[in-house]
């Protein structure tokens, strides 16, 4: 049974949860990060972390309430919130990762501004990738003016992605 600690030593504890997180000792890490969260209560990165560990141990349901519980303590700082922010629940959401390691993969500009023209105002469309894609995707969202484009890359893991579009 672990004794719950008082605010000096949340950060220790948390530098251990962190450290267990990276070991992928994940339930180990839970109930430190738990732990946490019950001491200090308005740690933001607490919550996001606790529903990575449990989407790694495929406990979706609890990863999503974690997220819940975040997002309504932290309504406008929560990363998740932000991230999808400018969603219409109303339309149908289109993910596209349009990077690629190999060169003739990529899709011609002028696919870009066709695809624009047969989405614009009838569906959310969220472009993903890593840091090392932002120049390409940029590039895309240039052609893409007149459209709103949600752009996720390097801003998000696999992981994180799946939780948030677990929502």
């Amino acid at each position: 049974s672990v004794v719950k600690p008082d605010k000096f030593y949340v950060d220790e504890l948390y530098n251990f949860a962190l450290k267990k997180h990276e070991g992928k000792d994940y339930e180990t890490a839970i109930k430190y990060y738990s732990l946490i969260k019950s001491v200090e209560p308005m740690r933001e990165d607490v919550y996001e972390n606790l529903a990575v560990c449990y989407a790694q141990l495929k406990n979706y349901a609890k990863a999503k309430e974690v997220i819940a519980q975040g997002q309504a303590k932290f309504p406008a700082k929560t990363s998740y919130a932000k991230l999808l922010k400018d969603i219409d629940a109303n339309k149908p959401t289109i993910v596209i990762s349009p990077s690629t390691t190999w060169i003739t993969k990529f899709w011609p500009d002028e696919n870009w501004s066709t695809l624009r023209s047969e989405l614009n105002g009838k569906a959310n469309i969220i472009l993903t990738g890593s840091n090392a894609d932002t120049e390409y995707i940029n590039n895309i969202l240039s052609q893409t003016q007149n459209t709103k484009v949600i752009n996720l890359a390097g801003k998000t893991n696999i992981l994180q992605l799946k939780i948030l579009f677990s929502f």
